[in-house]
């Protein structure tokens, strides 16, 4: 199942959706902008 873009995090208000490692939330983070995002989502194959 995919994830919603509808996050409340301030970054995604500001247009971009910050990736970081769950086994290291302190660590980086990547920036990605919406619509690249989005496209991921929509290319990536969904396995049921």
């Amino acid at each position: 199942m995919r994830t919603p873009l509808g996050a409340t995090a301030p970054e995604a208000r500001q247009g971009v959706v910050p990736v970081r490692d769950s086994k290291n939330p302190d660590g980086p983070v990547l920036v990605i902008n919406r619509s690249a995002w989005q496209h991921f989502l929509d290319t990536v194959p969904t396995f049921s």
